[in-house]
């Protein structure tokens, strides 16, 4: 009877400690699909861009971590809705951490940066 207990005793201590599991994002969850469709993406496009970026499906526990990728298109719809310039933007992206000094908000370390740089790419909430 002592074996028994300590044997249950060990499995609830065991259980107790494991580190509590999170789920991620599956490619062909419903919801990630009706996600890429509701921005106008295709799945594996969406894919190839985050891990671009070295962001991955597999880290994102939830479709609200998700969001539209910047474009110029969208960046302009932001410009015009807030009456901001670029450099305005740039500077209040600067001012909130988001980007860092000399950075663009789509791009690297300046304007001219090459692809191979490592860039802080933001999203825009999905309401936006």
């Amino acid at each position: 009877m002592k074996q028994l207990v300590s044997v249950f005793l060990a499995l609830v201590i065991g259980f107790g400690v494991l580190p509590v599991m999170t789920f991620a994002i599956e490619p062909n969850e419903p919801e990630f699909e009706k996600f890429v469709k509701d921005i106008g993406w295709n799945k594996q496009d969406y894919i190839d861009y985050m891990e671009s970026k070295e962001w991955y499906l597999e880290d994102v526990e939830s479709i609200d971590d998700l969001g539209t990728p910047l474009s110029e298109e969208s960046v302009g719809l932001v410009l015009e809705e807030f009456d901001l310039s670029r450099e305005e933007l740039n500077e209040l992206l600067v001012e909130y951490g988001d980007i860092e000094e000399g950075q663009d908000v789509l791009g690297g370390g300046s304007r001219a940066s090459n692809a191979e740089s490592s860039v802080t790419v933001l999203t825009l909430p999905n309401n936006v």
